[in-house]
């Protein structure tokens, strides 16, 4: 974790998903994501500014990201349980809500088949709301391999920064762990800070075998699941 210097600082977003082997990438039909108009645009940075509102809502980023955030979800960030929360990494400790709209500004790059995003302010979630970070760049991929029945799985990684490793998290706290929902190709987990998360699109990085019992994913066949936390 990227601690800040000051309150509204840079933090970086990293998502890392998995990618496919070569013998599945050359089977008939298989989808890929090169031509992705999205990972396209995203070759140069793009920035984006948002607002949190205090009552919730749901939160476009350029087609690659989805957030969402219920009531109240967000500590205020002048409040000092807020800050000595995040300073310490006590993610489930308690806070107070903020009960007004949160400014933030989030950077998407995709470089080197990674998808990055990198909110430019520090911020912690209150520990009994569910703020899910979402994404369906994967998606085709995801339902051909459902409709074969190949659950080999991604895993969306915190990272402190672009470019940075990616941390398996879920490893810690299942709570956090990636759900890839097989009908519609959505890969989603929850969070509970900005700084940062990654998703990748090349072969290397983190696989997650649902069926191996994996803690760090989970693959479902619709949207319904509440098991972590979900929608």
């Amino acid at each position: 974790m990227r601690l800040p210097a000051r309150f509204l600082l840079t933090g970086a977003a990293a998502i890392a998903v998995s990618s496919c082997s070569p013998d599945r990438a050359a089977a008939p039909g298989y989808p890929t994501v090169s031509g992705s108009s999205v990972l396209r645009a995203l070759v140069v940075a793009q920035t984006v500014d948002f607002v949190i509102p205090a009552n919730g809502g749901t939160i476009d980023l350029l087609g690659a990201f989805t957030l969402t955030f219920p009531a109240g979800a967000v500590c205020d960030p002048n409040a000092e349980d807020t800050q000595v929360g995040y300073a310490n990494q006590q993610w489930d400790a308690p806070c107070t809500p903020t009960t007004e709209d949160i400014p933030v500004r989030a950077v998407l790059k995709y470089t080197n088949g990674k998808l990055y995003t990198d909110f430019q302010r520090a911020l912690r979630f209150a520990p009994d709301k569910n703020v899910i970070l979402s994404t369906n760049v994967m998606s085709g991929q995801v339902q051909w391999q459902n409709d074969i029945g190949d659950t080999d799985g991604w895993t969306i990684l915190f990272a402190p920064a672009i470019d940075a490793e990616g941390v398996a998290d879920a490893a810690a706290d299942p709570s956090v762990r990636t759900v890839i929902v097989g009908s519609t190709g959505k890969v989603y987990r929850r969070i509970k800070h900005f700084t940062g998360y990654l998703i990748a699109t090349e072969e290397g990085w983190l696989p997650c075998d649902p069926s191996q019992g994996n803690p760090l994913c989970v693959w479902v066949e619709d949207e319904g699941f509440t098991g972590n936390g979900g929608q």
